[in-house]
């Protein structure tokens, strides 16, 4: 149980203080605001609006506060599907990249990816509008996770085999999500969070581990296949 809290426990805290954030949300929501993104949750965690005024400081609650909304955007979402289909990508992804990374890494990668998606997002798409969830990081932990198994290279599985497989089920979770939004969702800034984890996995991948030579040339024991 340690052990398993050692190495998922960030993943975890950032699970449940989004689930969190979600349910204080509709504990405190003011049922008259026309839209699930309830607009006190907007102004104090969401980019609101993002560029260029990001290093200004009006229209917000403290000082600096554009700049912290480029990973506070992140926990926080429309309604509880948004939340829980995002959590459920993060659980899985997130889990894949901490074991082959490790913590420090995992939140580097993660963090890393969320601001980049949302400067590109706010730059190039909508710097009028609200950003809000998880989906910047997320997708950067995918273009990560497809980079790290395309180098794995394990003879069982063709490295491409299992990268490819990887990138069809994003596309197809993207596809539902354009189906069920009629279109109207950040897809640019998931596809710059998995271009960011990309680059950012062959900087912060680890170096690959070698058996010692004595190692690698010895026959296996009695009853081991």
């Amino acid at each position: 149980m340690y052990r398993f809290a050692k190495h998922f426990g960030l993943l975890i805290a950032i699970i449940a203080l989004c689930l969190g954030v979600q349910a204080l949300d509709d504990f405190v929501a003011d049922r008259s605001y026309p839209s699930a993104l309830r607009l006190p949750f907007a102004r104090a965690l969401g980019l609101l609006p993002f560029y260029p005024q990001i290093f200004q400081t009006g229209d917000t609650v403290f000082p600096g506060q554009r700049l912290t909304m480029l990973i506070s955007h992140g926990f926080a979402h429309v309604g509880w599907l948004h939340v829980w289909v995002n959590m459920a990508m993060l659980a899985v992804l997130g889990a894949l990249v901490i074991r082959r990374v490790g913590t420090l890494r995992f939140a580097l990668l993660y963090f890393g990816c969320m601001a980049l998606a949302a400067v590109v997002y706010g730059m190039i798409t909508a710097p009028e509008k609200t950003l809000l969830g998880a989906s910047g990081g997320i997708h950067g932990l995918g273009g990560a996770l497809f980079v790290l198994l395309w180098l794995e290279g394990r003879p069982q599985v063709r490295p491409w085999v299992r990268a490819l497989g990887l990138l069809a089920a994003l596309l197809a979770i993207n596809a539902w999500f354009w189906w069920l939004t009629n279109g109207h969702f950040a897809w640019t800034l998931h596809l710059a969070g998995f271009a960011a984890g990309m680059a950012l996995a062959l900087l912060l991948r680890p170096a690959p581990k070698h058996r010692p030579p004595e190692q690698q040339n010895a026959a296996p024991k009695d009853g081991v296949s």
